[in-house]
């Protein structure tokens, strides 16, 4: 009787999941940009999703806004457009493709891996492309960009006032989440739900900027307050993971940004939202008891002292062993990297701590030549775009998703996290953004 029960339960379950995905399907039937935003939303707190399905939510979103894409290409005859992603996916593609070939005739044990690997990544910047088709407006851009950034704050936030409280980790169902820890910090880094410093610093990177951007370009007070104070939440979430390459990348960012926005005569408004984004940061840190140990773990004597300590192998030492192997084998070691990596210091395995060497050593020299424009295209296209542009809000917003691109890949250049969804939108609406070009309304008030 009680397995009976247990089997109409599931069956209910089962039915009441293909009413939902039904449900979702048909709205993204009507609205493709429905399901970009759902996308966006899923991706962003899939950590979650993932721990309390037994299936990728993600992929299953990502799989109902293609079966609709396609269905929306059939009946209404559009054009697929071509994008500053096309050129480094298509490389990045076949690179993995080469070294997957290379592993089978040499009939490597982490041929399976590899695969599985490479089928996630290529669906993943499948998706970008398709994203990019789908953004054919600004206001759909700046709709994506401004969900993406409120759901990495409404993810951010709590875990921020977790920490400040002193809550180390919370339970969710089945689920338990530690929020922060030492994690080879000064004291407690923050990690959120993602329980990494360095991966939860990856949105605030590309958010700062997009939030003062968002900031600088509201007419209504209100707006701009709230803009100003995501901004704040996201330099404050960077400096409580204690994530020297983001906070770096960030800081980068912003000066570049600073520098375009001196060109438009926005700089007064720029600093002003910079000097009040600072005072708050240095208030909220100094009285949460935090500013102490992140000042330390950003300063020099503290950088010379980890190095000194020689507790594991400095990034260099990591990087020239890969560069040995990379010229060993040209054509990639997939997911074999790791484990040879670790194994040049008497570890089980060890990541590269760079995107570029990464994939340099896993997908070899022609992923290494495909990640190389995957930051140069875009880069180019978006400098193209701001200073072509005659609309001052686009000029403002172009010059927010450059700094925050910038910042992304300085924060990977000690470590390699872009295999993730959420990172690929945003490539996805700076590549729509390219696109807009001159299509901008422009409008009649000089600059």
């Amino acid at each position: 009787m009680e397995c009976l029960r247990n089997t109409m339960f599931a069956q209910i379950d089962f039915f009441l999941l293909g009413l939902l995905g039904a449900g979702i399907f048909l709205l993204i039937l009507a609205r493709l940009e429905w399901g970009v935003l759902l996308l966006a939303v899923v991706t962003v707190t899939n950590v979650l999703w993932e721990r309390l399905f037994p299936f990728e939510a993600d992929t299953v979103i990502g799989a109902i806004v293609l079966i609709a894409f396609l269905a929306n290409l059939a009946f209404r005859k559009k054009k697929w457009k071509r994008s500053a992603l096309d050129v480094p996916v298509l490389i990045l593609i076949l690179a993995g493709l080469t070294s997957l070939a290379v592993q089978g005739f040499t009939a490597s044990q982490y041929f399976n891996e590899t695969a599985t690997q490479l089928v996630s990544l290529a669906t993943i910047m499948g998706m970008s492309l398709l994203i990019v088709q789908i953004l054919d407006n600004p206001k759909a851009i700046q709709r994506i960009l401004k969900v993406l950034t409120i759901t990495a704050l409404l993810t951010s936030l709590p875990t921020m006032v977790a920490m400040f409280l002193g809550v180390s980790s919370i339970q969710i169902g089945r689920l338990e989440l530690t929020l922060f820890g030492r994690w080879g910090g000064v004291g407690a880094r923050l990690g959120g739900i993602y329980e990494q410093p360095n991966v939860f610093a990856t949105l605030p990177v590309l958010n700062l900027s997009i939030g003062i951007a968002f900031a600088m370009n509201s007419k209504s007070k209100v707006r701009r307050a709230f803009w100003i104070g995501v901004s704040i939440v996201c330099i404050t979430s960077l400096l409580m993971s204690q994530s020297r390459s983001a906070i770096l990348g960030a800081l980068l960012g912003l000066f570049i940004m600073a520098l375009i926005v001196r060109k438009r005569h926005m700089l007064f408004r720029y600093l002003g939202a910079s000097v009040l984004m600072a005072l708050v940061t240095f208030v909220v840190l100094e009285k949460g008891g935090i500013l102490e140990s992140v000042l330390e773990r950003l300063s020099w004597y503290y950088y010379m002292s980890q190095q000194a300590a020689g507790t594991e192998p400095s990034r260099p030492e990591i990087w020239r062993e890969a560069f040995i192997l990379a010229v060993h084998n040209p054509f990639g070691y997939g997911a074999e990297t790791k484990y040879l990596l670790g194994g040049a210091f008497g570890l089980a395995m060890k990541s590269g701590h760079n995107v570029f060497i990464d994939y340099l050593v896993s997908l070899g020299w022609l992923g290494f030549m495909g990640i190389l424009v995957l930051v140069a295209n875009p880069l180019h296209g978006l400098w193209k775009f701001i200073h072509n542009n005659d609309d001052r809000e686009w000029q403002v917003l172009g010059a927010g998703l450059l700094a925050g691109l910038l910042g992304l890949w300085i924060h990977n250049l000690f470590h390699s996290m872009i295999h993730w969804m959420a990172i690929w939108i945003y490539f996805a609406c700076v590549a729509a953004t390219i696109q807009l070009g001159y299509n901008v309304p422009k409008k009649a008030t000089p600059l």
